[in-house]
C-alpha cells in the first residue's frame, strides 16, 4: 500500500506501518523512498519512522524532509532527530575522543 499511486492510501499506509515496531530492511527502504513524495507531511511521517527505530540514518531522512518550521509547533514528529541522538549510547556519540557529535558540529568533550 505504500507504494499505491493514491497519495491518500499511501499516506495512509505510512501512517499506519510508522506506528509499528517492526525493523525489517525492506519497511526501512520503503520509509526511505517516501522521502522523495512531493508531500511535506508524508516525507515528514516517512522521516519519523526511522527516529521511532532509532535507526542511523535518521537524521539523513529529516534533512530530505525539509526545513521543519512549515509544519505546526506541536508535532511530535519534529523532534525525532533530537530523539534519535538523545538515545544515542554515548560510546556512539564520540567518536575516537573528537567530542561529541551534536549535528551542528564536535563539542569538545
Amino acid at each position: 500500500m505504500i507504494r499505491d499511486e493514491s497519495l491518500w492510501v499511501r499516506h495512509c499506509a505510512v501512517q499506519s506501518l510508522s506506528g509499528h515496531d517492526d525493523r525489517s530492511a525492506p519497511v526501512l527502504d520503503a520509509f526511505l523512498a517516501l522521502l522523495d513524495e512531493d508531500d511535506a507531511d508524508m516525507r515528514l511521517e516517512a522521516a519519523w519512522a526511522p527516529a521511532r527505530r532509532d535507526h542511523p540514518r535518521t537524521e539523513e531522512a529529516y534533512e530530505r524532509v525539509g526545513p521543519l518550521d512549515v509544519f505546526p509547533e506541536h508535532d511530535h514528529r519534529t523532534s525525532g532527530p533530537w530523539r534519535y541522538r538523545a538515545n544515542l549510547p554515548r560510546n556512539r556519540r564520540t567518536r575516537a575522543g573528537t567530542g561529541i557529535r551534536t549535528g551542528l558540529g564536535v563539542r569538545p568533550s
